[in-house]
């Protein structure tokens, strides 16, 4: 009797925990994109048990790939005689005996596009090229990119990025420019070139090694801004390493709601000459998503450490919308960290709309509440404790729209109490957004 007992619940007990069983995988609709890399972005094949995490993550692989504007999956039951669709939610690893059918739809977006970037703070540039961003139809990426005014570059860029399918990445760029830095009032011309690769055992932990050359001369060449004692030397040459890793745990690549994003890299300068001016930086950039008020609360932290026999050229200065209420020329230094939270409301309404060249795309509108503030250190010296008499900071709101085709456009204006004044006109700072998003 006992045996029985034990029998029978082990029975009752496998009616229970048996999944979902993975009859067919398809994938309706035509695609450029080749049909075995599409279903290799997926976390289940074939005669799998899924549940519907497996689902909402591979949409999100699918997502990741930059190649589509419109992702989905359905499911079917097809073990009662009768197709039934059902919702992607209700998929289980601890339900009856079930065996579903799951059809992919992906819609492209073009892989051949214009490239179009600016900016309207200093340096002031605009960017025309042209980007094919599946190459081989395997999600390679090529680019030839020209920047005219205050900026000028002629750049090729061959990219292999990394995927849930590809543990491997690369990257391949030469560029000649030039650079108006009006906050240093210098101008520098660079001519580099860099390879680098990684391999990554977790598709959201990718590391990348680079290996690269950097000559830089500027606009004075009667002397080098790179020694303290202004030798005389028309220019620097330096052979550089860099280390990145990029770690990505957001549940959207385009509007996260949640999630941790990060970047980290270190730069070491070798000088060519053999002259003692090697220098090294860190970068640190690092983002949380949260829901939070009907909305989204982001916050990021980002922060740039220097060492070595530092230069004058050698401070850093700021990214674009890294401070939206403090003005960029004083938070220009070799050490810097900024801090940004922001609440973000997603309009309860988008637009998907199918482009006879850009393919499906999806137009989004947000509203923004935001919080900057910045800490610097301007001293020539190696990782230096920041000051916090260099404490600044502001708060400001914004309206923004944004699509898997390109980054944000809107405004944010911020207010910076901290200038010292009381003239509320003077403390607005305004931030157009074309092509960016600050974070």
């Amino acid at each position: 009797m006992k045996k029985e007992l034990i029998l029978l619940l082990i029975m009752i007990l496998s009616i229970f925990v048996f999944s979902e069983v993975m009859k067919k995988v398809e994938k309706s609709i035509p695609t450029f994109t080749r049909k075995d890399f599409i279903l290799a972005q997926c976390t289940f094949k074939e005669g799998d048990i899924i549940g519907a995490e497996d689902i909402k993550e591979s949409i999100l692989n699918l997502k990741k790939t930059n190649l589509f504007g419109f992702v989905d999956i359905e499911a079917m039951k097809v073990d009662s005689g009768i197709n039934v669709k059902v919702q992607n939610d209700s998929i289980s690893r601890l339900c009856d005996y079930d065996t579903i059918e799951v059809n992919l739809i992906t819609k492209e977006m073009l892989a051949l596009l214009p490239l179009l970037g600016f900016s309207l703070s200093d340096p002031y540039f605009i960017i025309l090229g042209v980007s094919w961003g599946n190459l081989w139809r395997i999600g390679h990426r090529i680019e030839f990119a020209v920047t005219f005014l205050q900026v000028r570059e002629f750049a090729i860029e061959y990219t292999i990025p990394s995927m849930f399918s590809r543990k491997y990445n690369g990257i391949l760029r030469v560029a000649i420019n030039k650079k108006n830095r009006n906050l240093l009032e210098i101008s520098e011309y660079h001519k580099t070139a860099h390879i680098g690769a990684g391999y990554s055992l977790d598709p959201k932990i990718v590391p990348l090694f680079i290996f690269g050359y950097d000559r830089v001369n500027f606009r004075d060449d009667s002397f080098s801004f790179s020694y303290m004692n202004n030798d005389s030397l028309e220019y620097d040459e330096f052979l550089y390493i860099e280390a990145k890793l990029t770690t990505d745990h957001r549940n959207d690549p385009y509007y996260p709601t949640k999630g941790f994003y990060s970047e980290t890299s270190y730069r070491e300068n070798l000088n060519w000459w053999g002259t003692p001016i090697t220098n090294g930086i860190f970068a640190g950039e690092y983002k949380l998503f949260a829901p939070a008020l009907c909305g989204v609360m982001a916050i990021r932290n980002k922060v740039i450490l220097s060492s070595g026999n530092l230069a004058y050229y050698n401070k850093v200065e700021p990214e674009n919308l890294e401070n939206r209420a403090i003005p960029d020329s004083d938070i220009v230094a070799f050490n810097r960290y900024s801090g940004n939270l922001e609440w973000r409301y997603a309009m309860p309404f988008k637009y998907i709309v199918e482009y006879p060249i850009f393919g499906t795309i999806s137009i989004n509108f947000v509203t923004t509440i935001f919080t900057d503030w910045t800490i610097t250190d301007s001293l020539m010296s190696d990782f230096a404790i920041f000051d916090f008499q260099s404490y600044k900071w502001g708060f400001g709101c914004g309206f923004l729209t944004y699509s898997e085709i390109f980054n944000a456009i809107g405004i944010e204006i911020g207010y910076s109490p901290s200038k010292g004044t009381t003239d509320i006109l003077k403390n607005l700072k305004y931030n157009l957004l074309l092509l960016s998003w600050n974070f």
